[in-house]
């Protein structure tokens, strides 16, 4: 799991909004699993290998995604910024 490390102070930034895809996406976290997880890399790393141990690399490959497509967005949305600013 650790070859897909994410950063731990993104995945607390980012919590709220990966909680719920989390939820939606992979059933196998229980609310009360989540509230333990609350923004924690490690808690999630642990949690993943403990609820999901036959379907870890595929929430890491997930979670991974997730992100990227998280950054882009994020910089396009920058780009666009910057875009109308100099206009």
């Amino acid at each position: 799991m650790n070859k897909h490390r994410l950063n731990p102070d993104q995945f607390k930034c980012d919590w709220p909004e990966f909680r719920s895809e989390l939820q939606k996406n992979w059933k196998d976290f229980s609310d009360e699993d989540l509230t333990e997880i609350e923004g924690d890399y490690e808690k999630f790393v642990s949690m993943v290998q403990k609820r999901c141990r036959d379907k870890e690399e595929d929430v890491v490959r997930w979670a991974t995604d997730w992100y990227s497509r998280r950054e882009q967005h994020e910089a396009a949305a920058r780009q666009s910024t910057i875009s109308r600013n100099q206009m």
